[in-house]
């Protein structure tokens, strides 16, 4: 897998990675690990909370359906306890068109831009992007 676009030396995160789906973790801390960033992978919600109480990370990935809890507590919890981390959530399998999750996101006040990805496709490409923006912010 190539790494296109990835921050630069000297410009290395520390990220925390959450999903249930082992192989698309694997795939999105390959692009990240790679390139040299930090990345604490957790399974769900629940350990995504836990790791943000004890740690500070200077950007969350993480998936919005999930077993204990979503990506949407993830956010809820995070607004709740003023954690401004940069954030890129995700889904192959939700509509983020749905009004729930439109709601949802925009009452934790985050901003939010949608992509359609089958499993496997576009991280090469997505997450480097969601990096650099962080990087120009």
């Amino acid at each position: 897998m190539k790494c296109v676009g990835l921050l630069t030396k000297g410009e290395l995160m520390k990220i925390l990675l959450v999903d249930d789906d082992l192989n698309l973790l694997k795939i999105i801390n390959t692009l990240l690990a790679g390139a040299g960033h930090t990345v604490l992978m957790v399974g769900n919600g629940i350990q995504a909370q836990s790791a943000l109480r004890f740690d500070t990370y200077d950007a969350v990935i993480t998936d919005v359906q999930m077993p204990k809890a979503s990506g949407l507590h993830v956010l809820g919890f995070m607004s709740k306890e003023e954690i401004s981390t940069p954030t890129l959530i995700h889904s192959s399998e939700s509509n983020f068109y749905g009004a729930d999750i439109k709601k949802t996101i925009a009452d934790s006040g985050w901003d939010f831009a949608t992509f359609h990805h089958k499993r496997d496709e576009r991280w090469e490409e997505y997450v480097p992007a969601f990096l650099e923006e962080i990087k120009a912010a």
